[in-house]
């Protein structure tokens, strides 16, 4: 489960496939708290945008990470942050709690990112713990040579986030696809396991002729 709390990124990145930008919204308090109720055994990512730019994300972060320890005994994996790592004491605080084992965080880095934002600690102990997103194991970017991005051509056969997506509004779709269906409402949704476990994403649904 991808809970998208923000499209709002102080980058503009060619390869991104939410095509965030400095204008986006952020989730309400609302729509967090029932979104954070379905984090039942799932994987979850506290995603974005980018995630630490939302107004309320101390006491979100606090509140998934409090989710993880009550649960962790039948909880799948531990609960992800991946950071553009533009807040030098958020991304340090977010590192310190991987290594914890509290969540599991990442710094997003390879050649379509501005590393100029980024402090140079902060990018020196994400490499040094081995946190870093897309550079090691993508290089050169899987995600632009599958064409992703908004300004990137390509084939557009990846999947951008295989699993449900909670965008900020509410809406649940089916995958991080850019076609793929609002299968409901945080609110009022159908069963999203049972959705989830029809089909990997919707382009591989297409591609099975259904």
């Amino acid at each position: 489960m991808y809970i998208q709390i923000t499209t709002v990124c102080n980058m503009h990145c060619a390869h991104c496939g939410f095509s965030c930008e400095h204008n986006g919204e952020y989730m309400s308090r609302k729509v967090w708290m029932t979104a954070l109720r379905l984090y039942h055994g799932d994987t979850l990512v506290m995603g974005g945008g980018e995630p630490t730019l939302h107004p309320d994300f101390d006491r979100m972060l606090k509140e998934v990470v409090a989710t993880y320890e009550w649960n962790y005994h039948w909880l799948k994996s531990k609960p992800s942050i991946v950071t553009n790592g533009t807040h030098k004491q958020r991304s340090l605080y977010l590192l310190q709690l991987t290594l914890e084992s509290k969540i599991d965080a990442y710094l997003s880095y390879d050649q379509y990112h501005n590393m100029n934002m980024v402090d140079d600690e902060v990018f020196v102990k994400y490499e040094t713990n081995n946190r870093l997103w897309g550079y090691k194991e993508r290089q050169p970017s899987s995600i632009v040579k599958s064409g992703r991005g908004r300004n990137i051509e390509g084939t557009l056969y990846e999947c951008l986030c295989p699993t449900n997506v909670i965008s900020p509004n509410g809406d649940v779709r089916l995958c991080g696809c850019d076609d793929s269906p609002i299968i409901g409402t945080i609110f009022k949704h159908k069963d999203i396991s049972h959705e989830y476990d029809m089909f990997k994403c919707i382009r591989d649904y297409k591609r099975m002729g259904a």
